[in-house]
């Protein structure tokens, strides 16, 4: 399984755990216990946010949408302050 593969799979099990389904993750905040700190897993789940508020929006589902959207400009964040 080569790396990207791994990455994939843990960004999927993080966004369907503790992000799809539960509306109250609308900040990283609430999500601080369970994020890792390796920041390419970060950025690689701030693009899976990206991609689901897209789906989100273009479904209809605007809170969501936002809320996705929300939380992949905070990933980013997060992964721009690791590098400095």
């Amino acid at each position: 399984m080569s790396q990207d593969d791994k990455i994939n799979r843990q960004v999927g099990e993080l966004f369907n755990r503790y992000i799809r389904n539960n509306s109250n993750a609308d900040d990283i905040g609430v999500l601080d216990p369970h994020l890792p700190d390796d920041p390419e897993l970060l950025r690689s789940l701030g693009a899976r946010c990206l991609e689901e508020s897209r789906k989100a929006m273009h479904a209809g589902r605007h809170l969501d949408g936002r809320r996705f959207d929300i939380l992949a400009r905070q990933l980013q964040q997060r992964v721009d302050a690791k590098r400095n």
